[in-house]
């Protein structure tokens, strides 16, 4: 094991070096699509990808304190063994980093000030992120697969898809990630994915700040969406999930819409200002709301149409301009211990077939 001094020619001396060399780079450095096969750290310097992908590790690997840039491809792509990348800066037109197969990554410190996504965890690969900046014309963080791992203090600026989007089985803990901007939406579940979304924020995104979909039944515990142009949670088709310590405002459309086959628990929610209502209750839904205050919001507090079931426990919906609680089509709701007053168009109505029974414990 030696640390060598790289002026020129990294291709060879990536060629060359035994397990475990440490190669330190001087300048900037031009290099074709290149793989890694043993243990080996690059550091500093400037690497120019001049093929579609720079580098693609299949060992123990450590980049870091280096600048990557690829106008016409993709960044790091790790298929085995474990990759450290240190205080890495991404200049990429495709994806700046990819781990995939069985790779394990540790990911410190970096920032993607350019690229189509910032990360992709795909197949039985592992991600520990942690302080990493995204900037994207697409999405910041894509888990697919069984991966799974844990992404901490990232912020996000994305472009037209979502800013986290989870699929298929992936399972990983995301906590303090902020979706800041978003031309779509900001969190995005689906498949059968298992997620934890905690202490996230997702705020002006063109679409839901978070979509869940699918099977998908993620556990979310103190989300923030505010301002953005739909609604601040979508949950629909067959989700599940809990969401615990929501607070949504200031969204344009309803702030919490539930539709279709979804079956979900919502506990401890502030949602206010809304400029459409507070909580769509629709389809065939079932929901459980407990501990649910609704403020301020343009329409109803509570809408439950279609043949929804809900159950609302310690409910305040006050100060709408629409009703506190709409009932209509075939909803079915029950109300325990909940409180719809000084709404301008009254308490409580019913329609329909809809029926609410209320009771006091």
């Amino acid at each position: 094991m030696a640390t060598l001094t790289v002026t020129k020619e990294l291709g060879r001396a990536i060629a060359e070096a035994k397990a475990g060399d440490v190669l330190v780079l001087e300048g900037e450095h031009t290099l074709p699509e290149t793989e890694i096969r043993q243990p080996l750290t690059l550091r500093g310097g400037s690497l120019v990808a001049t093929g579609e992908r720079l580098l693609k590790c299949f060992a123990d690997v450590t980049v870091e304190q280096i600048s990557v840039r690829n106008p016409q491809g993709h960044g790091i792509i790790a298929m085995e063994g474990t990759v450290h990348l240190d205080r890495v800066e991404f200049h990429v037109s495709g994806t700046a980093m990819a781990f995939g197969a069985t790779a394990s990554a540790k990911v410190d410190g970096c920032r993607i000030k350019s690229c189509r996504t910032g990360i992709t965890v795909q197949d039985d690969a592992k991600a520990w992120i942690e302080d990493l900046h995204v900037a994207s014309s697409g999405c910041g963080l894509f888990f697919r697969g069984r991966s799974s791992g844990t992404a901490s203090q990232v912020a996000i600026m994305a472009g037209q898809l979502a800013g986290v989007e989870i699929s298929d089985s992936a399972s990983p803990k995301l906590l303090g990630v902020a979706v800041v901007s978003g031309g779509a939406g900001g969190f995005f579940v689906h498949g059968e994915a298992r997620p934890e979304v905690l202490g996230c924020l997702a705020q002006h995104c063109a679409m839901a700040a978070l979509e869940v979909r699918g099977q998908a039944a993620p556990t979310v515990d103190g989300f923030v969406a505010r301002d953005c142009s739909q609604t601040a949670i979508f949950l629909h088709e067959q989700c599940g999930g809990t969401y615990l310590e929501l607070e949504l405002e200031r969204c344009d459309s309803t702030l919490l819409d539930i539709a279709e086959e979804a079956r979900v628990e919502v506990e401890r929610a502030v949602l206010r200002d809304g400029r459409g209502g507070g909580v769509w209750l629709r389809d065939s839904a079932q929901a459980e709301l407990l501990d649910v205050v609704i403020k301020g919001c343009e329409l109803a507090g509570v809408d439950a149409s279609g043949s929804c079931e809900a159950t609302l426990e310690n409910v305040v919906a006050h100060e709408n301009r629409g009703v506190g609680l709409s009932a209509r089509d075939r909803a079915r709701v029950s109300v325990l211990d909940c409180q719809f007053d000084e709404n301008a168009m009254g308490g409580i109505q019913q329609f329909g077939n809809a029926r609410v029974t209320a009771t006091q414990a």
